[in-house]
Parts: C-alpha cells; structure tokens; sequence
C-alpha cells in the first residue's frame, strides 16, 4: 500500500504542490489578521488603520458583499456593516431598520421573514436598483475571514445570537462588537461574554466630566477586551483630543470618525479630498492611529505615499 502512495506522489507531485498552496494560502491569511490584530494592540503613529463606513458604498451598494470583497481587494483592515434581526430572528445587514431606502422593498426588517428580505435587491448610492441582494451577517464573517476585521455595529442586543455565528464561522479574532454603555452594564447583560468579545466602546469627547472619566477608566482597566476607542468631538478644544491622547498613552487605540466635520472638528473626509494633511493628518498628528472614512481607497493612496501603511 505504502509503495502505491509513493508512486502516486512521484508520478503526480500535482497533488503535493496543491496542498502546499493551501497551506501557504492559510498561512498569509492568518498573518494578514495577526498583522491588523497587532497594531490594533500596540498602536503607532507609523502605521494607522483604515476602517471602512459600511464597506465601499460609492462603488457598490452599502453594507453589500460585493462591497466588502471590494474592500479586502484594495487593503483595508476593518470593515464596518450594520445589523437587523428579522421576524424569525436571522441576522441581516442593514442599517435601516426599515428596507424602503437601501433596497426595492417596504417595511420594517422586523415584519419580515429571512425568505422575504431574500427577494430584495439592494439600491446603490444614487437609489438605483442592482442585482445585489442583502447578505446575512454569516455571508459577511465568512468573506472577512483571514483577510480583514468585521465592525459589527447595531448589534448589541444581538451579541449572543452574533457570536454563535462567530464561533460557527471561526471568525472570533476577525469579529469586533461595538457600544455605548459601560463596562458595567456590560457585565450585566452579557456575563458570559465580556471575556470574548473585542470590544469598541464609543465616547462623546466633547463633554470632561466624572463620568466620561470613569467610562474611559472602566475600559482602559480591561484592555484585553478593548480593540479601540470610537472617539468623537465637535471643536479642536474638545475634551476629546485630550482624552485620545490619554488613552493612547495606556496603550490602547483610537478610532477617529472622519465622516461628518462635527464628529472630528471639521477635519473630515470632505476636508481631506482636497488636502489630506489638513484633515486625515491632523487627526493622526492628533492621536488616531485608527479611521473609519467613506473614501477608504483615497485615505490607503494618502497613507501608503507617507509610508504609514502597507
């Protein structure tokens, strides 16, 4: 039998080289993600996150497939996608919690059934009908495995049912859960799971008070459970570019939300169309080494020619 093995092998090294493939292919995927995992854990100035707004929407429709394969193709780490449960409990992306606006149907995701979200077809940016069709949050963990990071937003009160599909689908390093509430409302509501998620906690910076100070204390005293602080502020003084700085200092990363002026001091993604330095740069200058932008493939080109990403 053993000598029928070895003249297989050497009359078809075809079979050898496939599997050496894969195994080469396996190895590169779980280096890409211990590469993001890395520097989500030990930031640095000199290589920052880009983190994808509901995946490539101005090529594809948000929140889409297509658009988070699209963004695996150019290098982004961390792709961000909604959540919905449907009337018989399935976990659907969408933002909305209604379907009018992002694809052809009518109704609250709520009211309808996973086979009646299955006959929808997603809307582009400009609200025109594709032949894309709304993915299930299983589909997406799936695409992102070994290659990217999944921010799960909307999903809080989904954490238990979204982590079966996380461990189902062997994507608890790829998986992030986002919120607002605090460490200890947290290990209210899901004891279980505070020692399993990666979680990203969100933080108005424009309000300095007792108890912005403890909701940041809470979390900078569990830093295996924070992949990074979501942090906002409305003016350049805020009490949030402060905070980031301090937080920074512990050791844990920031993320800045460049997609409105009013959540990053009007140094947004429309501001660093036109000169990058002055808006994506400042907020690095500033203490962000994550962003979350809806322009991912420019802020890649801008941080890839300052040698800030790779």
């Amino acid at each position: 039998m053993m000598i029928k093995v070895l003249l297989m092998l050497l009359i078809c090294p075809c079979f050898t080289n496939a599997g050496n493939i894969q195994v080469k292919r396996n190895k590169d995927k779980q280096a890409r993600i211990d590469s993001i995992a890395y520097y989500l854990k030990n930031p640095s100035d000199s290589h920052i996150l880009v983190a994808a707004h509901r995946a490539d929407w101005r090529n594809f429709p948000e929140n889409s497939l297509e658009g988070v394969k699209s963004c695996i193709a150019m290098g982004v780490d961390i792709i961000e996608i909604d959540v919905q449960r449907t009337k018989d409990g399935q976990l659907i992306i969408m933002h909305d919690k209604n379907v009018d606006r992002t694809t052809d149907g009518t109704g609250k995701v709520s009211d309808l059934t996973l086979d009646d979200i299955k006959k929808l077809h997603l809307k582009n940016g400009y609200g025109f009908v594709t032949k894309y069709q709304v993915p299930m949050l299983q589909q997406l963990l799936e695409a992102v495995k070994g290659k990217a990071l999944l921010f799960i937003d909307k999903c809080y009160k989904y954490i238990p049912e979204a982590y079966t599909i996380v461990e189902k689908t062997g994507t608890q390093k790829e998986a992030l859960f986002e919120g607002i509430v605090s460490m200890a409302q947290i290990q209210a509501d899901y004891p279980d799971y505070t020692k399993k998620i990666q979680y990203l906690p969100r933080l108005n910076g424009d309000k300095k008070n007792v108890e912005t100070t403890n909701y940041i204390n809470e979390f900078v005293n569990a830093p295996s459970m924070v992949a990074t602080f979501i942090m906002s502020y409305e003016k350049e003084k805020s009490p949030g570019v402060y905070y980031g700085k301090l937080i920074r200092q512990k050791g844990i990363s920031i993320m800045a939300n460049s997609l409105w002026p009013e959540t990053c001091a009007d140094h947004d993604d429309d501001v660093s169309v036109n000169n990058p330095d002055a808006g994506w740069g400042w907020l690095i200058s500033n203490g962000s080494n994550v962003i979350i932008t809806d322009r991912p493939e420019m802020l890649l080109k801008y941080l890839r020619e300052n040698k800030k990403h790779k």
